[in-house]
């Protein structure tokens, strides 16, 4: 017997819609590897809290203004804009108080 083959694959999605603890789900508006639009619909079945980071009235081609996979955790604007908000996602879950599908300020709001 093949052991790889004989193995059950984990369900990332099922585990997650399992899972007891609060999720926090992030997304980069110009995401390609993972579309906001996918990371919203499965935050909501994993009844996850959802921020999407990018400003959807600049303009399309701004590399300042939008957020792509990497960006969320290692772009140069994550530290001020992304890390407050997963602090903010912890610490009130250790208070129990975590929300769904909160709204994001955008670079222009936060400057």
């Amino acid at each position: 017997d093949d052991d790889s083959t004989s193995r059950e694959r984990l369900k990332y999605l099922d585990a997650l819609e399992a899972a007891l603890p609060p999720v926090c789900a992030i997304a980069g508006d110009v995401d390609p590897i993972f579309p906001p639009n996918q990371v919203k619909s499965y935050a909501a079945r994993a009844n996850a809290e959802y921020h999407c980071f990018g400003d959807p009235r600049a303009a399309r081609d701004d590399p300042d203004a939008h957020f792509s996979h990497y960006d969320v955790i290692c772009g140069r604007f994550a530290p001020k804009l992304v890390f407050p908000v997963v602090a903010e996602f912890v610490a009130r879950d250790a208070d129990g108080k975590s929300e769904t599908n909160t709204r994001v300020p955008s670079r222009a709001e936060i400057d």
